[in-house]
């Protein structure tokens, strides 16, 4: 009944999961994403029993690992303790090459004897780029060689799919 709403609050935390914000906001909206998800399936569940849909929805959940695993996620951050994953961080400290260029004027007499000489021309400055820090974040837990985002979006499109699939089965009304 109220599952699209859950599903549009954990895609706008996905949303900004994927902006990859630094360790602290990154563990707030996670904790946020993964409530929102999960929120979807369990209203998702309510709905099917109601409407005698228990055995479609077992059968859509049980035996789905991604499910299971976000699911314990889940509740860890609500009853246990908030999930942290483990954050990398990389530095990329970029310097500036700048272009320098100089001419070399030698003036001469008939005789070939050096009357001026100048040298015009400067040394390079080098353009500004920043520096670039980039976060990544896993689950130490995960056995795959995904990160956070992306088991975050298989996630959310598992249970995308299920809820789609209970509304086409008229177990969901969507």
């Amino acid at each position: 009944m109220h599952e699209s709403d859950k599903l549009d609050e954990a895609r706008y935390f996905l949303g900004h999961l994927r902006e990859l914000p630094e360790p602290p906001s990154f563990r707030f909206e996670l904790s946020a994403f993964l409530t929102a998800a999960r929120t979807a399936l369990q209203y998702a569940l309510e709905e099917a029993q109601a409407k005698g849909g228990q055995t479609w929805y077992d059968a859509h959940v049980s035996g789905k690992p991604l499910i299971k695993f976000f699911k314990d996620k889940r509740d860890i951050n609500i009853h246990r303790t908030p999930v942290v994953p483990t954050a990398s961080t990389d530095l990329t400290i970029r310097h500036g090459g700048g272009i320098s260029a100089s001419v070399h004027l030698v003036a001469r007499n008939p005789e070939g004897q050096i009357t001026q000489e100048v040298t015009i021309g400067g040394s390079p400055t080098p353009p500004h780029q920043p520096n670039i820090v980039a976060f990544s974040y896993a689950f130490s837990d995960w056995k795959g060689p995904e990160d956070v985002l992306a088991l975050c979006s298989q996630y959310l499109a598992e249970v995308e799919s299920i809820i789609s699939d209970g509304v086409a089965k008229g177990h969901l009304s969507g």
